[in-house]
């Protein structure tokens, strides 16, 4: 999986990047690419879902380019003129979230309470994450690569 914000530092992924998508490199390792609207909650959802439905089929890997798009700059050095401000807001409206809360509401006749009280438990969800990891110690740095390969 590949989430294509599609600026790097300070330029533009078209820019600085031959061939047109992360996932037509795909093609260079006999697997299938695809690219997706990384915005759009459902889509993200099935193409995952297909994916790991193939691996676990024995069927291999393949390539998921999810195009989404980072508002903010890249860091505190980024020069923000770079991205046209029209763009950056394009972009905002097309946030995942708000998508797929409007969906809701109106292709399924979510009650907006509905979606008022899971944003606010969602919301205290994740105060208390943050509390619980602010409040326990960093974990030991040795630990740091536990668990990133697969032990055979």
């Amino acid at each position: 999986m590949c989430e294509n914000n599609l600026w790097a530092l300070s330029a533009g992924f078209a820019d600085t990047t031959a061939g047109g998508s992360v996932a037509s490199r795909a093609q260079s390792y006999a697997i299938p690419g695809s690219n997706v609207d990384g915005n759009d909650v459902r889509a993200v959802f099935e193409a995952t879902r297909e994916a790991a439905h193939r691996a676990r089929q024995g069927l291999g890997p393949c390539l998921l380019e999810f195009a989404s798009y980072r508002w903010e700059g890249h860091s505190i050095f980024t020069r923000r003129e770079i991205r046209p401000e029209d763009e950056i807001q394009q972009w905002k409206q097309r946030d995942p979230i708000l998508r797929l809360r409007n969906e809701l509401l109106e292709a399924h006749g979510v009650p907006a309470e509905t979606l008022e009280q899971l944003e606010a438990s969602v919301g205290s969800e994740i105060d208390e994450a943050v509390k619980f990891a602010k409040g326990n110690p960093l974990p030991e740095a040795l630990n740091a690569t536990k668990h990133l390969y697969c032990q055979q």
